[in-house]
């Protein structure tokens, strides 16, 4: 699997930077300086020691947070996560109840009521031996459980999300009845969730652009060249934490790619910042320019302050 990370890589990278902004400018040069002078020596065991490292290297900086959760910080976002899904009542400041949470009793609940394990394999150097958990598969457990009340009766068949990160959704899309998913991403960053994905569910699961006919449950594709994607149709679109950090043109360039690839009714489910720093475009206004897609839903995220939860359909 490696020699076809780094195949996939050298294949795609040129150009990666006109489609990043200067926020992703930064966070490549420095944090991903390692993986893409491992990917660039076509040397496997080293690309395979950065990649096991990447966590406590700070290599995923800008994507996850370096250090799992655990201890209190844990039980916050827990409780967070169970108010979203009903299970805790949502605090009331003009009539405070004070609640003890037991961490390990809530954690179970939240698993039966989303139909998956919130534990990840240990991957990138994470150490979450002792129940510690990456803080994004807990956001992740907030959208599957939005994905849920869309989709009430079965799982949607194909998803694309654009952005995966470490590829946490995939990895619980994979627990359900979900045929495809497809992840369009900087070929640094498409490398670092087909790695970990490649560990969950096989190599032979897992398709890389540029290799023969598409097939498998995960397949990836460069932000450089992202042809094949339309070729698709897609119950399901997802973007989270990433899509104002894009150029604009290239916002552009993803809603027209939304446009011709989601199914009739079909949703885009969005969680991103609303920050115009640099220059910066939310989705909101990216959307309403667009002006084919049309708003169903739109709150704030309980997971993590200052982001927006936006169902948007065709």
């Amino acid at each position: 699997m490696i020699q076809r990370l780094i195949d996939f890589y050298n294949r795609y990278c040129a150009g990666a930077e006109d489609t990043m902004s200067y926020i992703w400018l930064g966070v490549a040069k420095h944090h991903h300086a390692k993986l893409v002078g491992a990917l660039t020596s076509n040397d496997p065991k080293r690309v395979k020691l950065v990649l096991d490292s990447l966590a406590p290297a700070y290599g995923v900086w800008g994507i996850e947070r370096p250090s799992a959760l655990s201890g209190d910080e844990l039980a916050v976002q827990l409780g967070n996560l169970a108010r979203r899904i009903g299970i805790l009542a949502l605090p009331n400041p003009e009539q405070p109840v004070e609640t003890v949470l037991n961490v390990n009793e809530l954690k179970s609940q939240i698993e039966s009521a989303l139909r998956f394990k919130l534990s990840l394999p240990d991957c990138f150097g994470f150490q979450t031996e002792g129940g510690k958990l990456p803080v994004k598969i807990l956001h992740y457990g907030a959208i599957a459980f939005t994905i849920q009340q869309l989709f009430p009766k079965t799982s949607p068949a194909n998803i694309l999300e654009l952005g995966a990160g470490l590829g946490q959704l995939g990895y619980i899309v994979w627990h359900g009845k979900t045929r495809s998913y497809t992840v369009l991403d900087l070929p640094t960053v498409a490398v670092m969730s087909s790695y970990f994905l490649s560990g969950v569910f096989g190599s032979h699961n897992t398709w890389l652009a540029g290799e023969p006919e598409p097939k498998g449950f995960a397949r990836f594709y460069p932000s450089t060249d992202y042809a094949g994607v339309s070729a698709g149709k897609y119950d399901l679109i997802v973007s989270v934490d990433g899509f104002p950090e894009l150029p604009i043109p290239v916002q552009d360039k993803y809603l027209n790619l939304i446009d011709e690839c989601l199914t009739p009714n079909g949703f885009f489910l969005s969680m991103n910042h609303e920050s115009n720093d640099g220059g910066q475009r939310r989705v909101f206004d990216a959307v309403r320019k667009h002006g084919k897609l049309r708003l169903i839903a739109r709150y704030p995220f309980m997971m993590r302050a200052g982001y927006i939860e936006e169902i948007y359909q065709h």
